[in-house]
């Protein structure tokens, strides 16, 4: 945090872990059933319940022309899309969760992104694929990958 009490913009090459949001200025709605949450599991902040259409904003992720793609681990016993937007609503990548058979069984996942520069508001959306509704997945990171 600078001496005026704003936040420093993030390096995008850092790993987002979860408990970040925790820590900064976020948005994580809800729907009408249970709003999803972060949720300590084996000692690390998890997001869990996440639905259909919710989503995570982390503002201030600095971005660099080296990045090409989006990494996340995360678990989940359905097919998931997180998709990836900047600025609220430029889509800039999609990120597929196939099903890793537990809601404990976390593995990473990747897709790529459109070049983005400078600093930026980070947008994550949660859609369920192949029909899939109610609970969608849990989210431990999410890492920015170089080129």
């Amino acid at each position: 945090m600078s001496s005026n009490g704003v936040l420093d913009a993030i390096d995008c090459e850092k790993e987002l872990s979860i408990n970040i949001l925790s820590k900064m200025k976020t948005k994580l709605p809800f729907n009408n059933y249970e709003a999803m949450h972060l949720e300590c599991m084996s000692g690390e902040d998890v997001l869990i319940d996440t639905k259909e259409n919710d989503w995570v904003q982390i503002d201030g992720i600095e971005f660099n022309e080296s990045i090409k793609g989006i990494e996340v681990e995360a678990s989940t016993l359905k097919p998931t899309e997180i998709e990836i937007y900047i600025s609220y609503n430029q889509k800039i990548g999609e990120c597929v969760i196939d099903s890793t058979k537990s809601w404990n069984n976390f593995k990473r996942f990747s897709a790529p992104i459109q070049k983005v520069n400078g600093i930026q508001t980070i947008c994550f959306k949660f859609k369920g694929l192949k029909n899939s509704v109610g609970r969608l997945a849990n989210v431990k990171s999410f890492k920015f990958l170089r080129r």
